[in-house]
């Protein structure tokens, strides 16, 4: 857990319980659906990880993301397609 909680990680741990993020659904909660980007930090808090695993996929380029000054932005759809990938069957006839 955090040392030093903000009103903000509050908040986005209640969002985050309600929604039942933290007890490993892939879905993310509606607030951050109609956001247009969310930042590591944001992205580590809700599917559970910690920031620099989030790191880690985008520097090996398994999740999308894009660098505005000094902060990467990750897209949710993006995000919501990495935790959900297509299924395809096993063997095609």
């Amino acid at each position: 857990m955090y040392a030093c909680v903000g009103r903000t990680q509050v908040v986005l741990l209640v969002v985050l319980g309600t929604y039942g993020i933290l007890s490993g659904m892939n879905e993310l909660p509606a607030p951050f659906k109609n956001r247009m980007g969310l930042r590591v930090d944001e992205v580590a808090l809700a599917i559970g990880v910690s920031p620099e695993t989030v790191a880690d996929w985008i520097r090996t380029n398994q999740l999308p993301a894009a660098k505005i000054g000094r902060t990467w932005i990750i897209s949710p759809e993006k995000l919501q397609q990495m935790l959900n990938p297509p299924r395809y069957p096993e063997r095609l006839l």
